[in-house]
């Protein structure tokens, strides 16, 4: 791929193996610090230098994960010539440019002209901002008030060699490096129209194509949406893994559990290997399973997440051989705990469901009674919550969120924003079967008060599931926001205002929405505080649109503060614990303890070994174990 590229020779760093703390931070990276923009050890001798033609500064989305950004690859690699920003702290460019600044937006927007046509009249480009973000995301830099002078530019059209495609854009839409570095070749060349450009900004490239020689190419660019195989760390692709891992040796490098709790561990072999064929794709998944849509609900709808339990591969699955092992496991003097371990952490949910029946019919007994009657405590409750179809298990979780403990009736709105309508679909017709009554009319009769009607907006109205921002949508709802000095109050008590706002829109939407009204405002005036000091806003109400924001900013993320509160209180919240490891495992659990690693520094084990024990602990370890799917 970048063969076309005058590059430097990075076989150097191909010994490099041993991650090295950064002076910095003091936390351990293999080339460089993605956070403070600086190498570690020795790595600056061994890679190139880059001068620009021109100033580049960036600004830096603020929910843009530096570990994935491009943009660090400019400021390591030009780090004289570049800056980065984040928005609140950006320059106020518009004062630059009165005081005679030649700087420039590079963003193909309806105004950006050519590079060359800008230089051939404006003169010599002085300073090149770039915005660093999704597409998605990207509206909402554009409107940052230190921006909205600052003249546009456009570039020529490239193909990206990209490895994190993003979903519905095309292969023209650039990685930011990729970007900067075009950017920069079209200004030098507009400015030295008399000269051949032979190469010497092509080193901007040198990172990004170094981590694009160990992607598999088998995906790339033919089927430009098929997930990464080599997942990324640390911004960097990962080494391969062998196919079969023992859990036990893995939990001990994540989560520093001393070597005696880790010989009590199971030692589990699974398969740690995600192929990129249509085979093993989260499609390919169904059509083998012939999975009904309400065994879904705990499954990935997006090949760019990813869940700890994956099952196995229909032609290696034989539910009459597990249901032999089980009964096996709980008829002796004691029970056989690691083989249970095994038998459920092994296999998904729907063929979970494939085992109970398999049990059911070769032994006449009922396999969740006879894991009552055989186990305890919350290893049981792990268990059964495990081995209860999922809409079942999500029905029931809904009826006892049905309480006035408010941390209860929340599980109810976090059930509500993350399934889809599909899903919610699912749950209304399981909670008439479970409970013989109407889920609108409990609504109202159970949830009293605008909590239940707001509730009842989240299960049955309709909200757009696909994942796109709808600027229309944006624009009118930053309109009424503008237009209504009350609006604080009135969302707090108006369903048709919350619903608008908080139930209908796609959840990009909603981030989108609530970006850009924050770029515009002063701190402690952004949208989340302001909900938080409206006084005349019912508390429960509050908390339902702080946890849909959350959401809509980062699902993984707010499991993870979820999992946090659960495990570091003074009490251990189990029943929090288990929902979410059954809800998430094969959803994204693993995101889910990659953003837990990422935010508070440790590994979530490092809790759970304080405030579980046992069996329990030992289920929680090899489905919490990231390395373990």
């Amino acid at each position: 791929m970048g063969d076309k590229f005058k590059l430097s020779n990075y076989d150097c760093l191909q010994h490099l193996k041993d991650k090295i703390v950064c002076s910095g931070c003091n936390k351990k990276r293999l080339y460089f610090c993605y956070d403070c923009h600086g190498y570690v050890g020795d790595v600056e001798r061994m890679v190139p230098k880059v001068q620009l033609p021109v100033k580049v500064d960036i600004i830096k989305h603020p929910r843009e994960r530096n570990g994935k950004s491009t943009a660090i690859h400019c400021k390591l690699l030009a780090g004289g010539d570049t800056r980065i920003f984040e928005p609140l702290h950006c320059p106020d460019y518009n004062e630059e440019l009165k005081n005679g600044g030649n700087i420039v937006i590079v963003f193909p927007s309806k105004r950006a002209i050519p590079i060359n046509e800008y230089v051939e009249k404006h003169g010599k480009i002085d300073k090149l901002v770039f915005l660093d973000s999704t597409w998605l995301q990207v509206g909402s830099l554009r409107n940052i008030k230190q921006l909205n002078k600052v003249p546009h530019v456009s570039m020529k059209q490239y193909k990206t060699d990209y490895w994190r495609s993003q979903h519905n854009y095309s292969d023209e839409f650039l990685a930011t490096i990729e970007a900067i570095y075009y950017a920069n070749k079209e200004v030098w060349q507009a400015q030295h129209i008399d000269q051949t450009y032979e190469g010497h900004l092509d080193d901007l490239l040198f990172w990004f194509y170094y981590f694009r020689s160990m992607v598999d190419d088998s995906f790339y660019p033919e089927n430009r949406k098929k997930p990464n195989d080599k997942k990324m760390i640390d911004g960097e692709p990962t080494p391969p893994v062998p196919t079969t891992l023992p859990v036990r040796k893995n939990i001990s490098f994540e989560s520093g559990i001393m070597s005696s709790q880790i010989d009590n561990l199971p030692t589990i072999q699974v398969n740690t290997h995600r192929s990129l064929s249509k085979h093993n794709s989260v499609e390919g998944r169904r059509a083998r399973l012939n999975m009904p849509l309400m065994y879904r609900m705990y499954e990935s709808q997006s090949d760019e997440i990813r869940g700890t339990v994956s099952g196995a591969a229909t032609p290696d699955f034989h539910p009459e051989e597990v249901a032999k092992i089980l009964r096996k496991a709980l008829v002796g003097i004691t029970t056989d705990d690691k083989s249970i371990i095994h038998s459920i952490f092994c296999h998904t949910n729907y063929q979970r469901q494939q085992i109970c029946k398999a049990y059911e019919s070769m032994y006449q007994r009922d396999l969740i009674t006879d894991i009552q009657e055989e186990i305890g405590g919350f290893f049981m409750d792990l268990c059964i919550a495990l081995l209860k179809p999922t809409h079942v298990y999500s029905t029931n979780l809904l009826v006892d969120s049905f309480s006035n403990k408010a941390e209860d009736k929340m599980v109810s709105v976090e059930i509500a924003c993350t399934t889809t309508n599909s899903q919610l679909n699912v749950i209304q017709d399981t909670y008439t079967f479970v409970t013989k009554r109407n889920l609108e009319k409990d609504l109202g009769l159970k949830v009293e008060g605008l909590f239940g009607q707001f509730l009842k907006a989240l299960y049955y109205k309709q909200r757009d599931d696909e994942d796109f921002i709808n600027s229309d949508t944006v624009s009118e709802n930053l309109r009424i926001m503008t237009d209504n000095n009350n609006f604080f109050d009135e969302i707090g008590r108006s369903v048709d205002l919350f619903t608008r706002f908080f139930v209908q829109p796609s959840f990009a939407t909603i981030r989108e929405m609530i970006d850009t009204y924050d770029l515009k405002k002063e701190n402690g005036k952004e949208f989340e505080a302001l909900v938080r000091k409206t006084k005349n806003m019912h508390p429960d109400i509050r908390s339902m649109i702080l946890l849909i924001i959350k959401i809509s900013r980062n699902i993984q993320l707010y499991f993870a503060d979820r999992l946090h509160e659960a495990i570091s209180g003074s009490r251990a919240d189990h029943f929090a614990i288990i929902r979410i490891v059954v809800m998430r495992s094969e959803i994204d659990l693993q995101d889910i303890v990659e953003e837990y690693t990422r935010k508070y520094n440790q590994s979530p084990m490092l809790w759970l070994q304080k405030t579980c024990s046992g069996d329990y602990f030992r289920l929680l370890s090899v489905m919490l174990n990231v390395g373990s799917n």
